[in-house]
């Protein structure tokens, strides 16, 4: 697969600035070039320490080989199953969307991240002293859409590798 250096031109930058969601801007080569405010607010993390980093290098080291992953099968397909990932501690529940960034020749330029906070929706407000959180609703992908199930309703949760399915009554 060919690749090309790439750079975001003003009007694109500007554009993805101004989605009412988080976005990441990775290129094909996997080093970060655009973080919108949403994004760095959502990740807790400035433009200025992660733009020109590896995306690798921005994860944790145990999830660096599944980031590469959904990077690489984006790339190839132009989009990723939707996940929805936990992160800092677990004090953030996130709903990620990846999806290919091709050239006019259908190159792949990079991949653009978007992120929407599920936290209010989905963290109960009390905390417990240990500081664990607790899930009121589960965020769960159908087709296109995100459902926010009760956890009351789920009977039976079942680990697929990188996936999860959820049993409701």
């Amino acid at each position: 697969m060919k690749r090309r250096e790439w750079r975001l031109g003003e009007e694109t930058k500007r554009m993805l600035s101004s989605l009412g969601e988080g976005v990441v801007v990775v290129s094909a080569d996997g080093q970060v070039v655009l973080i919108n405010s949403l994004a760095e607010s959502i990740l807790g993390r400035s433009s200025e320490r992660i733009i020109g980093l590896s995306v690798l290098d921005c994860h944790h080291p145990d999830h660096r080989e599944q980031v590469a992953t959904l990077i690489k099968s984006t790339l190839e397909s132009d989009s990723a199953a939707p996940l929805i990932k936990i992160i800092d501690g677990p004090d953030v529940v996130l709903s990620v969307r990846l999806t290919a960034f091709r050239d006019e020749k259908g190159i792949p330029l990079g991949v653009v991240m978007t992120l929407r906070d599920l936290t209010e929706e989905t963290v109960s407000s009390d905390r417990r002293e240990n500081s664990v959180i607790q899930l009121i609703k589960i965020p769960v992908f159908k087709g296109d859409r995100i459902l926010l199930v009760n956890t009351e309703d789920v009977v039976f949760i079942q680990g697929l590798r990188n996936y999860t399915r959820i049993y409701t009554s």
